[in-house]
């Protein structure tokens, strides 16, 4: 832990172990949701492409492009990465998350934070499918743009 002056006690790394977390939770999820196997190009082209991999599909395949990250490989993997048991942020954390919509207060909504993570970690793994030579490292480097 590090101490800045005036500033509380932050956690070093901490960051990095729930990234790990939730691209693990992602890789458990991406290759049966999409259908990808090693070399997959074509494929991963196409989730690519205008970032297909955010939108669930209709029984056609084809992207509803009014439901954006909810896309079930997303979904899971929030599941999984944040909702999984008692001890995990999402249900530790649950009283914190809250509504906007002044219509509907218990109906909560996930920080936009969570929604953003869970997509670039489900992105990276995607990638992970092509045969081009992309960083295997889920960093912020990387994957910062995509976030």
């Amino acid at each position: 832990m590090r101490e800045e002056k005036g500033a509380q006690t932050q956690p070093e790394g901490r960051i990095g172990t729930i990234c790990g977390n939730v691209r693990k939770a992602a890789q458990a999820h991406v290759a049966s949701h999409y259908g990808l196997t090693k070399g997959a190009d074509e494929r991963v082209t196409d989730l690519l492409k205008n970032k297909a991999y955010i939108y669930p599909v209709n029984t056609k395949g084809d992207p509803i492009q009014t439901k954006p990250f909810q896309a079930p490989a997303i979904l899971d993997t929030i599941e999984d990465a944040f909702f999984s048991d008692e001890l995990a942020v999402g249900v530790k954390w649950h009283d914190h998350l809250t509504s906007t919509v002044d219509d509907h207060p218990d109906e909560v909504e996930l920080p936009v934070a969570m929604v953003a993570l869970a997509s670039a970690a489900v992105c990276s793994v995607i990638m992970q499918y092509s045969s081009e030579k992309f960083d295997r490292d889920f960093n912020s480097e990387m994957y910062g743009g995509i976030y």
